[in-house]
């Protein structure tokens, strides 16, 4: 067995385990999680984890896009969220305004990765930025706050 299918493997296992439901990506090396409940005006987002021999990564897609007119202000409240985090990083899409959250892990050396790292590290870390951040993000994407005073609030709570 590959390693990219043992590591694929337990993070399914790690799922399983939590009862978190998922769809295996046309990939074949991806597992897609729908509607992971949020406690900010996001409400939800969605999560692709993806396998490889060297890495695993979660990607958390928040539900909204930020309009074109709007994509500098969303690229710098972005930069600012992002400086000073340990683990994981927002992107920005600038063709289609996609935001999203997100993280690997290093499996070089691993062959599989333990329930607590799936939950915790792979869907927890997102979940957290996302809560933390997300109503800051939907302030500057409607022009309410500028990224400077989003970035401030998000980051004094």
């Amino acid at each position: 067995m590959a390693k990219s299918d043992q590591l694929f493997s337990s993070v399914r296992k790690a799922l399983d385990t939590n009862e978190i439901n998922y769809e295996i990506a046309e990939s074949k090396t991806g597992l897609i999680l729908r509607g992971i409940p949020l406690d900010c005006k996001l409400k939800e987002f969605n999560c692709l984890i993806e396998t490889t021999d060297y890495y695993c990564t979660a990607y958390a897609y928040i539900p909204l896009r930020a309009d074109e007119d709007c994509r500098m202000k969303v690229a710098e409240f972005v930069t600012r969220a992002n400086y000073g985090l340990r683990a994981g990083k927002f992107e920005l899409d600038f063709e289609d305004g996609e935001v999203r959250y997100a993280i690997s892990i290093d499996c070089d050396d691993r062959a599989s990765l333990s329930d607590d790292l799936v939950m915790s590290t792979m869907l927890g870390t997102p979940y957290r930025m996302i809560n933390r951040y997300g109503d800051a993000l939907v302030a500057v994407m409607y022009g309410i706050k500028s990224p400077e005073e989003a970035i401030k609030e998000a980051e004094s709570n």
